[in-house]
């Protein structure tokens, strides 16, 4: 009897010393954090092969193909911290710099939100999968297909037959759906109201419109209209 309970103890003691796995998710944000970019697209490749319907696996795919998107600059200011220095190999002086700032590579771009896109199909109720597709139109500077997908997102709410919004890994909004997705949609009119020109202020003005078809409780759409004929 006493080695059958030894068994069992250190059956529960194994249990408690490994516990479970953790997530191919927790494993990827655990590699980006440690900027393990090559070991983090192996584990994508895995993850994909292992649970092709898991909605976090494009937006991991997402991520990894925008961190690859940035275009570098060549400049002739000293380098800032995190660029390269550029020297003259016949005196050894700093001439010039090598970083970021040059933009993003719109065809990464376009990759990037095709492949989120496949995440939607799978996770129509994820927000931040439609809002991260929405952000990165402003990538390729495409008002209009911003507007349409923040536009499809709230429809498809209204017709989900009151089924809620979902955020980050699945979980819950982390606001009452009013006021967080007002207050979220309102960021993407900043842009237009401080470019100042009029095609930007009718942009915004669509989307302050769109809040009010959708939230008209909330006084960020009237605000933000307000914006407009100020």
């Amino acid at each position: 009897m006493r080695v059958f309970a030894l068994s069992w103890l250190w059956l529960v003691v194994g249990l408690l010393s490994f516990g479970p796995e953790p997530s191919f998710r927790e494993r990827y944000q655990a590699l980006m954090r440690q900027h393990k970019t090559q070991e983090a697209k192996a584990l994508v490749a895995r993850w994909e092969k292992a649970q092709p319907q898991d909605p976090d696996l494009y937006v991991a795919k997402f991520n990894l193909i925008l961190s690859e998107a940035e275009v570098l600059s060549l400049s002739t200011s000293p380098a800032k911290a995190g660029e390269l220095n550029i020297t003259d190999p016949k005196t050894g002086k700093e001439v010039g710099s090598l970083g970021g700032g040059g933009g993003l590579n719109s065809v990464k771009v376009q990759q990037a939100i095709d492949v989120l896109q496949k995440g939607l199909l799978l996770a129509p109720d994820r927000l931040d999968i439609r809002y991260g597709i929405a952000k990165a139109t402003e990538y390729l500077n495409d008002p209009q297909q911003q507007y349409q997908v923040l536009s499809d997102a709230l429809a498809w709410r209204q017709s989900a037959a009151g089924k809620p919004w979902r955020w980050r890994d699945g979980g819950a909004l982390p606001a009452p759906e009013a006021e967080f997705v007002a207050g979220t949609l309102e960021e993407y009119m900043v842009p237009y109201w401080q470019s100042g020109t009029p095609q930007d202020y009718r942009r915004g003005l669509a989307l302050a419109e769109l809040l009010i078809k959708y939230y008209p409780k909330s006084a960020l759409g009237y605000f933000n209209k307000g914006n407009y004929y100020a």
